[in-house]
C-alpha cells in the first residue's frame, strides 16, 4: 500500500513528534494565529500569535470567555459583533466550515486590526461535532491598502464626475468599470458596469452613417493595438433614437512591467460644432444662390425694360429706377435681419423721393413683415405704381394726392390687403396695352394665390390687391434658396425668322413672376401658339390633368416645396420636360437626376433651344419642324 493511502492512526509517528503534538507546541510552530474551542465555545488552546492578535491572554476553559479571545469584535461596517454571533459560534451551531470571514478585532488598548477567519469544525470518530479550530490572519495592512486605493479611486471618480466631458474606463478585456454622469447624459443610458463592453453608447455609427460594431470602435482599437487614439470621429445613438456625433480619445493604461490593465476614454460631443458647420455650409450655399438670384432678377428687369423702352435714354432711366428699387428692398431686409422686411418702411422707401415725407402722400397700416422673395416683388410693384403716379397720375399736379393704406387679414392665414388710391390728378383712362407694372402686379399676386384689380377712376388710379404672406419670415436657407428668382439675360429674343417652336403648346412652372414673364415672352417670340404658366404645384397639376403640352420647363423648387409630384405627372403623361434651376443635379428629385437642365441664370435662346431639343427628342428628331414635316 502506498504510504499516502495509509490511515493516520496506523502510522507510527516519531516519539519526539508525538510529544510535540501532545504538548500543544504544534500551534506555536504555525505562522498564523490559531485557537480552538469546545462545543460550548470555551477556549481550549491558542498560540502566541493569537494572543498577540487579541492583545490579551484569555482564560483557557473559562466559561465567561467563549468563542473568541478578543476584547471586542466588530463587523466591517463598524457595528458591534457579539461574541455569540461570531463565525466561531456559527460553526459550533451548524457544523459547517466558515471560509474567509472578515472581522475587526479591538484590543484592550483601543487599537483595531482586521483579521480573516477560516474555521474548521472538529468531529470524533462517530462523526459527532466536538468543537472547532479557527485560523486568524492579520490583513490590516492589506485592508488599509485596499481602502486607500478605493479612496483614491473614489477621489478620481469624483474628479471625473466633475468634468463636463464624457469619461469612462474599462478593464483590459474592454468591460466598462466606470463612467461619469456626463457620459450617462451623452449616451442617454447608464451602462452595466462589468458587463457592457467597449463603449457607453447604445449603438455606434461611422461618420458616413454605416453601422460601427462595438468591438471595432476607437476604444476597442486602442486596447487591442495598445496605443492611444486622438480625435476619432464616430456617431452614437441613444435608446430613444437620437444620434450625436462625437470625438473619442481612448488611451490604454499600463501597470507594473508594462502590463495592460485597462483604458480610459473621453468622448467630446461635437453636435454644436456640426450644427455650426452645417449652418455655415447652408449660408455659403444660400449666399451663392442669393447672388445668382439677384443677378437673375437684374437680368430679368433689364430684359423686360429693354423690351418696352422707347429709346436708349428711356431704357437707362427705367432700368436705373427699378435697380434702385431692388437695392432699397435689400437694405430693408438687412436692417430687419431675421424678421423679414417691414412693409411700411418698404412702402415709404419706394414711394417717397429721397425718403422725404410729403403731405400729399399718406401711409396708414399695421406693422407687417414680409419674407425676402415677397419683399423684392412688392418693392418692384410699389416702384412701378409710384413711377406711374409721377409720370402720368395724381403726383403730376400740385393738388394731386396719394393714399396708401393696408391691413393684415388673418382669416384662413395671414394676407396683406393693399389699397393704392390716387385722387386730384389729371383724368385717367385705361391704357391700350398693358404695361410692365400691371403685368408684374398680376403675375406676382397670382403666383401667391392672391387677387388684384386696377381701376382708372376719373382723376386717379385705384389699385387693390390681396397678397397671402409666407409663414416663414426669417428666410431660412432652405426656403430662400428654393425660391430662386432667376431669368434670362437681356440678349435679343429669337427673331421671327427663327420661330423654331411654331405651333407648340408649352407649360412653364415658375413661382417667380419676373422669370415667368421673361420665359413666356421668349417662348412666344419663338413661335409658341400657347404658353401656360403655373405658379404653384396645385395649378401645375390642374393644367397637366386638363390639357396636353408638347413640352414643359419646370422650376426645381416652388416656394420651398419639391416638385416631385409635378415631374411624375409629366412623365406619366409622356410630356418631355427640363428643370430650370440654379441647383446642381443632387438637388433634383432622385428619380429625375438625369433629366435635362437649364441652369439659372440663362439666356433667352438657351430656354428656347432646350424646349426645341425636348420636342425633337420626344418625336425622334432634333427639330420640331422636321417632326412636323415627317408627320
Amino acid at each position: 500500500m502506498d504510504s499516502l493511502d495509509t490511515p493516520l492512526d496506523s502510522v507510527r509517528l516519531p516519539l519526539a513528534f508525538q510529544r510535540h503534538l501532545a504538548s500543544g507546541q504544534w500551534m506555536e510552530a504555525l505562522p498564523i494565529a490559531v485557537y480552538c474551542c469546545d462545543l460550548d465555545g470555551r477556549i481550549l488552546q491558542f498560540n502566541g500569535r493569537a494572543a498577540a492578535l487579541w492583545g490579551r491572554t484569555p482564560g483557557v476553559g473559562d466559561g465567561t470567555e467563549r468563542f473568541c479571545g478578543s476584547f471586542k469584535l466588530y463587523r466591517m461596517d463598524g457595528s458591534l459583533l457579539p461574541h455569540d454571533r461570531t463565525p466561531m459560534a456559527e460553526v459550533l451551531r451548524t457544523g459547517v466550515p466558515a471560509r474567509d470571514r472578515t472581522v475587526v478585532i479591538e484590543r484592550p488598548d483601543g487599537t483595531r486590526i482586521v483579521a480573516l477567519a477560516n474555521i474548521e469544525p472538529v468531529f470524533d470518530d462517530a462523526g459527532t461535532l466536538q468543537g472547532a479550530l479557527n485560523c486568524l490572519l492579520d490583513i490590516t495592512e492589506r485592508t488599509q491598502a485596499h481602502e486607500a486605493l478605493s479612496a483614491k479611486e473614489a477621489q478620481q471618480h469624483t474628479l471625473l464626475n466633475a468634468l463636463p466631458a464624457a469619461v469612462y474606463t474599462t478593464d483590459a478585456a474592454g468591460r466598462i468599470t466606470f463612467c461619469n454622469e456626463a457620459a450617462v447624459t451623452l449616451a442617454g443610458r447608464r451602462p452595466q458596469l462589468g458587463s457592457d463592453k467597449w463603449c457607453v453608447s447604445w449603438r455606434l455609427y461611422r461618420p458616413d452613417g454605416t453601422p460601427l460594431p462595438h468591438d471595432q470602435c476607437p476604444m476597442a482599437t486602442a486596447i487591442k493595438e495598445r496605443r492611444a487614439i486622438i480625435a476619432a470621429e464616430a456617431v452614437g445613438e441613444r435608446p430613444d433614437g437620437r444620434r450625436f456625433p462625437f470625438l473619442a480619445y481612448p488611451t490604454p493604461l499600463f501597470g507594473d512591467g508594462g502590463k495592460l490593465v485597462g483604458a480610459i476614454n473621453m468622448l467630446v460631443d461635437i453636435t454644436d460644432r456640426k450644427q455650426v458647420e452645417n449652418e455655415r455650409e447652408i449660408l455659403i450655399h444660400e449666399l451663392h444662390h442669393r447672388v445668382k438670384n439677384t443677378l437673375a432678377i437684374i437680368q430679368s428687369i433689364a430684359a423686360q425694360t429693354h423690351r418696352r423702352a422707347s429709346s436708349p435714354a428711356d431704357f437707362v432711366a427705367s432700368f436705373s429706377g427699378r435697380l434702385q428699387a431692388v437695392a432699397r428692398a435689400h437694405g430693408s431686409l438687412y436692417e430687419n435681419a431675421g424678421r423679414g422686411a417691414d412693409f411700411g418702411q418698404l412702402a415709404r422707401e419706394q414711394v417717397l423721393l429721397n425718403g422725404v415725407e410729403n403731405d400729399r402722400i399718406s401711409f396708414s397700416g399695421p406693422k407687417v413683415f414680409m419674407n425676402a422673395q415677397q419683399a423684392l416683388q412688392v418693392a418692384l410693384i410699389l416702384h412701378e405704381l409710384g413711377t406711374n403716379a409721377r409720370k402720368h397720375g395724381a403726383l403730376t399736379v400740385p393738388e394731386g394726392k396719394l393714399a396708401l393704406t393696408w391691413t393684415l387679414e388673418t382669416e384662413g392665414g395671414h394676407s396683406l390687403r393693399l389699397h393704392w388710391t390716387e385722387s386730384g390728378g389729371p383724368r385717367v383712362k385705361a391704357p391700350a396695352a398693358r404695361g410692365f407694372g400691371s403685368i408684374l402686379i398680376e403675375h406676382t399676386v397670382r403666383s401667391h394665390g392672391g387677387e388684384a384689380s386696377i381701376r382708372y377712376r376719373g382723376r386717379g388710379v385705384v389699385c387693390t390687391f390681396t397678397l397671402p404672406l409666407a409663414s416663414n419670415l426669417q428666410g431660412d436657407a432652405d426656403a430662400i434658396i428654393a425660391r430662386q428668382a432667376t431669368g434670362p439675360d437681356d440678349s435679343p429674343a429669337p427673331s421671327s425668322a427663327g420661330r423654331v417652336l411654331s405651333g407648340m403648346r408649352l407649360l412653364v412652372v415658375e413661382d417667380e413672376p419676373l422669370v415667368a414673364m421673361v420665359i413666356e415672352d421668349a417662348l412666344t417670340d419663338a413661335g409658341c401658339d400657347d404658353v401656360a404658366v403655373a405658379r404653384s404645384t396645385e395649378e401645375a397639376m390642374r393644367l397637366i390633368k386638363a390639357e396636353t403640352f408638347d413640352a414643359a420647363l419646370l422650376d426645381a423648387n416652388l416656394a420651398g416645396h419639391p416638385v416631385d409630384e409635378i415631374a411624375v405627372a409629366l412623365a406619366f403623361r409622356n410630356t418631355a420636360f427640363a428643370f430650370v434651376t440654379g441647383y446642381g443635379r443632387q438637388n433634383l428629385p432622385l428619380a429625375f437626376r438625369n433629366a435635362a437642365i437649364v441652369g439659372k441664370p440663362f439666356q433667352q435662346r438657351e430656354a428656347v433651344e432646350a424646349v426645341a431639343r425636348l420636342v425633337g427628342q420626344q418625336h425622334g428628331s432634333d427639330h420640331p419642324d422636321q417632326r412636323r414635316e415627317a408627320g
